[in-house]
């Protein structure tokens, strides 16, 4: 990884992961939560948010589901582990909840976006708390979510030696 590299980050990186190569990026980061949205929210769920006033609310696990695509097979793209979201103090009824994000349920992200072996990742926030996306310590979970992160970073580091 010496030098300089521009990696884009982008809303669509499973089909513009070539584009986005060819006009010169290093490599792509894929804004996950930013496809969530449009991949699961049907033209019901869409009717019924503009008719309450509510935002788009998600149990984790199957939001999680959504977070590694197509490209992330890709030896340029550079996955993301997403710890939680909730942008409702910024977006309001525009927002994206994941309910029931735990340590628990990031545990099983983690050691998904660890198996693919990237020699690199990205962490979406470390204390984004106005999006209630962190992994800074909190009252409800205390160092849980630093801890499961360890655990699955030091299962993994061993097997990735090999390589």
């Amino acid at each position: 990884f010496g030098g300089i590299h521009l990696i884009a980050v982008s809303n669509d990186a499973d089909s513009e992961y070539n584009s986005l190569l060819q006009a010169g990026y290093s490599g792509v980061i894929p804004q996950r939560l930013a496809e969530l949205s449009r991949k699961v929210d049907d033209l019901w769920k869409k009717i019924w948010r503009k008719l309450t006033g509510r935002p788009l609310v998600l149990p984790y696990s199957t939001a999680s589901r959504y977070f590694i695509g197509g490209c992330e097979q890709s030896p340029k793209c550079y996955p993301v582990l997403i710890p939680n979201w909730d942008n409702s103090p910024r977006s309001g009824k525009r927002a994206l909840i994941l309910n029931g994000a735990s340590p628990q349920s990031f545990r099983h992200h983690a050691r998904e976006i660890l198996a693919l072996q990237k020699d690199l990742v990205f962490l979406k926030s470390w204390n984004e708390w106005a999006e209630g996306n962190y992994m800074e310590p909190d009252q409800r979970f205390g160092l849980g979510y630093l801890k499961v992160l360890k655990e699955t970073l030091s299962a993994v580091k061993p097997a990735q030696n090999h390589r």
